[in-house]
């Protein structure tokens, strides 16, 4: 009996947690693939879709302004929904982190649980 108690311990605190640590980091990983976090902070101040205008020959007024206008349109809705984008997947990050950190904790608790639970089974049946 005291050996299968041992080897349940053993198998719940050592074995599982680094699984449960390990499927926690790889969520996390995949969070920030996902949401391509470290890319869209790369091309942060890049266009929309690479949308760009470019100068035709000879010097127009209105083509230049036209031209300025519409890449600086093209970078702001690009700002925007990097931005956007940035915040949601940290945002994941953040419930990942926390419900990992939960969900970790219960695990380590729970044979504590099954005790007291027991004991106030019987404490009622008795």
């Amino acid at each position: 009996m005291i050996d299968v108690l041992v080897k349940y311990l053993h198998w719940h605190y050592f074995e599982q947690s680094k699984i449960i640590l390990l499927a926690w980091k790889n969520l996390l990983r995949f969070n920030l693939e996902y949401f391509s976090i470290p890319t869209l902070l790369r091309t942060f101040l890049w266009p929309w879709r690479k949308y760009e205008d470019s100068f035709t020959k000879g010097f127009d007024l209105l083509k230049v302004l036209e031209v300025i206008t519409f890449n600086m349109m093209s970078r702001a809705i690009g700002i925007m929904l990097r931005s956007s984008l940035i915040i949601m997947g940290t945002l994941m990050e953040i419930f990942i982190l926390f419900g990992g950190l939960l969900i970790f904790i219960i695990w380590l608790i729970i044979p504590a649980l099954i005790v007291i639970g027991l004991w106030l089974g019987l404490k009622l049946i008795f």
